[in-house]
C-alpha cells in the first residue's frame, strides 16, 4: 500500500468533529505515530500549520483552501486539519495521483539531503501561473520560474540523467500537476494562486520545471 494510503488508512475524518478526531487518534496512537514519524523524518516536517476555517472542513467540497492544505501535506502527527484536508482532497482522482507522486519526489529529494521546508523559493506571480495553462503562449509573457534552488540545480539535473527512477518521477509529477492546474486553476482567486508555491507539492512542481528546463 502506498505511503499516503498508509497515513490515512485509519483516519477517516472528513465528517468528524474535533472531539471525534481526538478520540480516533488516541485509539490508534501507536500505529499512527510509527507511520507518521517515519514520513516526517523523510519530509523534514518542522513547522505547525495554520488552521483552516472550521466551516471549510465540515464538507466534502474540495475548495481551494482545502486543496492548498492537502498539497502542503500535514505538518506533523498532530496536524488534524491537514489530515482532514488530505482525506477530502484524495477523493478527487487527479489530486490523489498528484499527491502520491509528489510524496515520492519529496522522499527522493530527501535522499540528497534536500528538504523543501529548508528552501525559500520565491512565489511566481499570479500572471505567470495563469499563463502556464494558456493554450497559446507568447514569448514575451511572464513565465513560471523557480528562484531559490541555485545551489541544487546542477546536482538535480545530473540526477535526472543518471537516475531513471528520479527522472520518471519528475516527469510524472510535471504531468500530474499540469493536469491539476488545467482542471482547477480557473476557479482559484488570485491570493490562492499565489499560495501554490508555498505548498510542498507546489515547490516540488517548480523544482521539476526548473531542472527539466520547462520554465
Amino acid at each position: 500500500m502506498h505511503q499516503l494510503d498508509n497515513k490515512l488508512f485509519k483516519i477517516k475524518l472528513a465528517n468528524k468533529t474535533q472531539e471525534t478526531l481526538a478520540t480516533i487518534i488516541a485509539e490508534d496512537q501507536v500505529e499512527t505515530e510509527e507511520i507518521l514519524i517515519k514520513d516526517q523524518l523523510e519530509l523534514n516536517i518542522k513547522e505547525k500549520s495554520q488552521e483552516l476555517p472550521k466551516s471549510s472542513l465540515e464538507t466534502d467540497f474540495l475548495s481551494w483552501d482545502i486543496l492548498l492544505k492537502a498539497l502542503h501535506f500535514p505538518n506533523d502527527k498532530n496536524d488534524s486539519e491537514g489530515f482532514i484536508a488530505l482525506e477530502i482532497a484524495r477523493k478527487n482522482n487527479t489530486v490523489l495521483q498528484l499527491l502520491q507522486v509528489s510524496e515520492d519526489f519529496l522522499n527522493l529529494l530527501a535522499q540528497d539531503g534536500i528538504y523543501l521546508d529548508d528552501l525559500k523559493i520565491d512565489s511566481p506571480s499570479v500572471e505567470a501561473w495563469l499563463n502556464f495553462v494558456k493554450p497559446e503562449k507568447k514569448h514575451y509573457v511572464r513565465r513560471l520560474s523557480c528562484v531559490g534552488i541555485d545551489e541544487h540545480i546542477k546536482k538535480l539535473k545530473s540526477r535526472t540523467k543518471s537516475d531513471t527512477v528520479f527522472r520518471d518521477t519528475t516527469l510524472m509529477l510535471m504531468r500530474r500537476f499540469d493536469k491539476l492546474l488545467r482542471e482547477k486553476l480557473a476557479t482559484a482567486e488570485d491570493h490562492q494562486i499565489f499560495k501554490i508555491a508555498d505548498t510542498r507539492s507546489g515547490k516540488a512542481f517548480l523544482i521539476v520545471g526548473q531542472i527539466s528546463d520547462i520554465f
